[in-house]
């Protein structure tokens, strides 16, 4: 077994972990605290994967607009004028409000979240070959970096990835490329690794265009929370497309 590809960039939610239950019951218990409806599973996997405040922007701006019986668009969210209208009513702002669902998320985050079935059986796997070819295994995500140091500690603490890198405010989040430059200075002797030699996996269109961005191989993966057609739609070609979190060590042939 050898691959070509020395540095592994894995996205957390959706990629590694289905998350999706305890953000959808977490959200949906801050849209409670403010008088709002909730959303339901399908509805918040279509506003993840751009950083905890941008899915309070888009759940406020769907579930204000259903409120307020407003014509509704998935695809058109954060919507400014509705937010600014809702904050204006509830004499809060985004920052208040994402505090909340931080908490909530803190509280609840372990509740249902696991591992997709075949994601601890790849990584057993390829252990082996990791030390001997000198693979690195890394996580770039645009969830805050509290949550996603503290998930990969739980579930994925014996397999080594590094660095493992969240969302912050000090950092442009993904697509930017400044994303991946970032990680690069946490490898050592990172200068050896090829672009060519770099593979971004993820299950959305944030990560493919991360890859595009950085000049690096994309993977995308349909088991997660993203749309391969939302990817055709924009015209967005991933390089590799994985059906089942099994195949992953395809990458590895």
């Amino acid at each position: 077994m050898k691959t070509k590809f020395k540095l592994f960039i894995f996205d957390l939610d959706g990629t590694l972990l289905d998350t999706i239950e305890d953000i959808t019951f977490s959200i949906n218990k801050t849209l409670n605290y403010f008088d709002l409806p909730e959303i339901n599973i399908y509805e918040c996997k279509n506003m993840i994967g751009e950083g905890m405040e941008t899915l309070c922007a888009k759940a406020i701006s769907y579930s204000f607009k259903k409120l307020v019986k407003k014509k509704v668009d998935l695809d058109l969210l954060p919507d400014k004028e509705i937010l600014e209208e809702f904050f204006k009513n509830k004499n809060i702002n985004l920052k208040i409000f994402t505090n909340y669902m931080n908490k909530n998320y803190n509280e609840n985050c372990f509740n249902y979240t696991k591992p997709y079935e075949g994601i601890i059986d790849f990584l057993e796997k390829v252990q082996l070959i990791r030390k001997i070819e000198k693979i690195n295994f890394s996580i770039l995500s645009n969830k805050p970096d509290v949550f996603v140091k503290k998930m990969v500690n739980r579930y994925f603490k014996k397999y080594n990835f590094y660095p493992i890198i969240g969302g912050s405010a000090k950092i442009p989040l993904k697509p930017s490329k400044e994303s991946l430059y970032n990680l690069l200075n946490y490898i050592d002797d990172y200068e050896s690794i090829k672009f060519n030699e770099i593979v971004i996996i993820g299950d959305s269109k944030i990560d493919v265009l991360t890859a595009k961005n950085s000049n690096v191989y994309s993977c995308f993966v349909k088991w997660g929370f993203g749309s391969l057609k939302d990817l055709e739609i924009n015209q967005i070609y991933p390089d590799i497309i994985l059906e089942k979190p099994h195949e992953i060590i395809n990458l590895f042939q």
